[in-house]
């Protein structure tokens, strides 16, 4: 279904320009040359935008407008969730993950990364300021559960294969 939805966008993204340069009559091979050339944009992209994905969980979190949250440079609510996640990280035998905060009022935290070295928590200020400390902690403890089962790595592919689409 993926593949006939990219077949059908590529082959009307390339229709319509031929159309409107070359109008109704145009050659065959023209359809045929402009569906090629979208395919060579598409692949290109898709190319670039695994590359970014490859770098790490921090893409994602930049991406979102999170800032990497400095423990040392932490108010007491960010302190907090430091000591949250560092409890978490022990507990799970994983790595401390970087922590990313997301300058949005909403309530919302994810986890991102390709392996469990590069992999991030983001927060949003809105969760981070609105929860207590056992709703932090459970909210922390859901996306450690992401890290722990490696739902990360699936998530980052499933992220890639939205991105593409669109």
């Amino acid at each position: 279904l993926y593949a006939i939805a990219v077949t059908l966008t590529i082959g009307a993204s390339a229709w319509l320009p031929v159309r409107m340069f070359f109008g109704v009559n145009a050659p065959v091979r023209y359809y045929v040359y402009a569906a090629l050339a979208m395919l060579a944009l598409c692949a290109g992209m898709v190319i670039w935008r695994m590359g970014k994905l490859a770098e790490g969980g921090y893409v994602v979190a930049q991406a979102l407008g999170g800032e990497r949250l400095i423990p040392a440079q932490a108010t007491l609510n960010e302190r907090r969730l430091v000591n949250i996640v560092e409890e978490m990280a022990i507990a799970s035998g994983v790595p401390v993950p970087k922590i990313y905060i997301l300058p949005d009022a909403s309530i919302n935290a994810f986890a991102a990364g390709m392996s469990r070295r590069d992999t991030v928590i983001g927060i949003t200020r809105g969760a981070l300021q609105t929860f207590n400390r056992n709703e932090l902690q459970a909210v922390v403890e859901h996306e450690f559960s992401h890290l722990h089962v490696s739902y990360t790595h699936i998530r980052a592919h499933e992220t890639r294969d939205i991105s593409y689409a669109v």
